[in-house]
């Protein structure tokens, strides 16, 4: 019996959220596979607290049911959160209204992104078969390594083949 690994699938999209949307002169600077306790590969200083953009992807559960224990479905979905956080403010370098423009340039990212990627079937080995987005978005505040951030969280339902 072969099960999918939702690791596989969060380096997966690692590597392409990575290829999409960062970098120098991309809507973010990070990209975690994995949930962390600080940022510690960024940390901002005054130079560059503008540039405080991150990615996390996070396994959110998975669907593998079936009535026959000896049956693995040909295709199975895992569920995977992926965070965006952004500095929410610090005095006299990066406001409030900013940190709000940069969440939402971070969500545009990952529309486009999920809109170029939903369907990958014709992939010659998709990590991914479908993409799907759930619900809407959860938009709150978190602190990370003592800074807060202004942290969204976009639900998503990838539907996956089973490893050969």
């Amino acid at each position: 019996m072969s099960v999918y690994n939702r690791k596989n699938l969060r380096t997966a999209l690692k590597t392409s959220i990575d290829a999409a949307l960062v970098g120098p002169n991309k809507v973010a600077q990070l990209c975690y596979k994995y949930q962390t306790a600080e940022f510690d590969q960024f940390i901002p200083s005054t130079s560059e607290v503008a540039n405080v953009a991150i990615y996390v992807i996070t396994s959110a559960g998975s669907n593998r049911s079936s009535e026959d224990a000896n049956f693995i479905l040909p295709e199975q979905v895992i569920f995977i959160d992926i965070h965006s956080f952004v500095i929410y403010e610090k005095e006299n370098e990066w406001s409030e209204l900013e940190s709000e423009d940069k969440i939402d340039d971070m969500e545009v990212g990952i529309i486009e992104w999920w809109g170029d990627n939903a369907d990958r079937r014709s992939d010659a080995t998709p990590a991914w078969l479908e993409a799907h987005l759930m619900d809407k978005s959860d938009v709150t505040s978190a602190f990370i390594g003592g800074i807060e951030y202004r942290h969204e969280i976009f639900h998503f339902a990838f539907v996956v083949g089973n490893p050969s």
